[in-house]
């Protein structure tokens, strides 16, 4: 049986959710609540995109690989192409081929689990990868009136 302890050491997350299959999308909801983390689901790409603001964003996203109005390929385009939506993807799917895995990753997404998703792990790499800071490196990000500000932590000087 899953515990509610899991993530006691972990901060408050904002997750979107993208999958148009309910048990599933119910399944990764449960597990988020037992954590302590807040969820919001879509059924696919285009209401994800619409509701997605720049200020108030999400700190993980994780997307089924199919969905019924846009690819899962072109939807991790999509929220890449908006710095200020830059928060880690894990990618959902029972598409377990090796080269499918691959190529997500490729894209630039941060994991990929298959369906069965056991929820502890589930929670766990979803933790893990917003702790890493987002898989981006150590970028960051201020918005300033229209503008948005980005900082990178200089490359080490060689001796």
């Amino acid at each position: 049986m899953i515990g509610s302890s899991w993530a006691r050491n972990t901060q408050h997350l904002r997750v979107a959710i993208v999958d148009h299959d309910g048990d599933h999308a119910d399944a990764l909801e449960r597990a988020l609540r037992l954590a302590g983390h807040e969820s919001h689901r879509f059924l696919g790409g285009e209401p994800l995109l619409r509701a997605l603001h720049p200020i108030h964003g999400f700190d993980a996203f994780v997307l089924e690989w199919e969905l019924p109005d846009i690819s899962g390929p072109n939807l991790i385009r999509a929220i890449h192409e908006r710095p200020s939506w830059r928060a880690p993807v894990l990618f959902t799917s029972a598409r377990e081929q090796e080269e499918v895995v691959a190529y997500a990753l490729r894209l630039g997404a941060d994991g990929y689990l298959v369906w069965p998703i056991r929820a502890a792990e589930f929670v766990a790499r979803l933790e893990a990868i917003v702790r890493r800071g987002n898989g981006r490196g150590d970028r960051k990000s201020e918005h300033l009136d229209n503008y948005l500000l980005r900082f990178r932590r200089a490359p080490p000087v060689p001796p």
